[in-house]
């Protein structure tokens, strides 16, 4: 019974994190700015004959792509948190595509049939939306393969708009790993800062070095990772989860290490779909 229970809260905690993780994405200028010129292209080019009046289809575009815009992001975001790590790019993009068009197909023929009561004339097919809804991701899965992804951007930003997590894996021999002289077999999974140094650790070694620890996470190149503190970075694969429910709440790693979580960093830990764990201290106060 609590096994059943623990996986409902598990599944609970998972789509809340989803849909957040999906929200804060939507809510970014560049995605609002697409939403709205879309729109406004939409509703001039009048597809499916929606040109008689543009004011009144602007309106119907605005609140359909913002619909379908929200829809594919949580479909996304519910793709990464239960599909298993080890599934392929590919695979998860054509489950993505598969659901995302048929949900986005029919629920814009239910608002196009229910809401603004569209007449038949003017209403595609739910087969035609959901084949247009797939062309679109489509184009915009092949101007990802063209279009280099973008650079990261500093930490106080990206801490806004930080998406879920991709399934980690170890990175190629980083900038910081061969400042180090770290052997390429070797896995950072932590960098902390303390003064003007940042301590460095692999599964079996220590090391230290004078330089800032901004710069130390941007000489990892791109490993997968989490800032979850000013002062704390850790390694995707090297967590097992985390406790919110502590004083404190706090990350635990493969070595059973605390790494503290801070407030400004929150959000990047719920949009990364950790594994909650209940906090130790409490599981003893509990069982005295």
């Amino acid at each position: 019974m609590n096994i059943a229970q623990d996986q409902r809260d598990n599944f609970v905690h998972k789509a809340k994190n989803a849909f957040k993780s999906a929200l804060s994405g939507v809510l970014v200028w560049r995605v609002i700015s697409i939403w709205f010129f879309c729109s406004l292209i939409a509703a001039f080019a009048g597809p499916f004959g929606t040109y008689q009046n543009r004011f009144d289809f602007f309106l119907i575009w605005l609140f359909l792509l913002g619909f379908s815009i929200l829809v594919a992001y949580n479909v996304d975001a519910f793709c990464r948190a239960f599909m298993h790590r080890d599934a392929s790019r590919s695979f998860r993009d054509f489950v993505f595509a598969s659901i995302a068009s048929i949900l986005i197909g029919l629920s814009i023929d239910l608002f196009l049939t229910h809401v603004f009561a569209t007449g038949e004339e003017l209403r595609p097919a739910m087969l035609e939306l959901s084949a247009f809804t797939m062309a679109i991701i489509l184009f915009m899965f092949a101007l990802r393969a063209v279009i280099p992804a973008a650079e990261t951007r500093d930490e106080a930003k990206d801490v806004l708009s930080t998406p879920v997590m991709p399934p980690a894996s170890l990175p190629r021999h980083s900038r910081l790993a061969k400042r180090l002289e770290i052997p390429k077999d070797a896995r950072i999974i932590h960098i902390t800062a303390k003064g003007h140094f940042v301590e460095v650790r692999t599964n079996s070694e220590t090391y230290r070095t004078r330089m800032r620890f901004s710069d130390a996470v941007n000489e990892l190149d791109r490993a997968i990772g989490l800032t979850v503190h000013r002062s704390h970075w850790v390694h995707r694969d090297a967590i097992q989860g985390w406790v919110p429910t502590a004083r404190k709440p706090y990350v635990l790693l493969e070595n059973d290490t605390r790494i503290p979580v801070s407030k400004t960093y929150l959000e990047r830990v719920l949009a990364a779909n950790l594994v909650e764990l209940k906090d130790l201290e409490d599981a003893l106060e509990g069982a005295d």
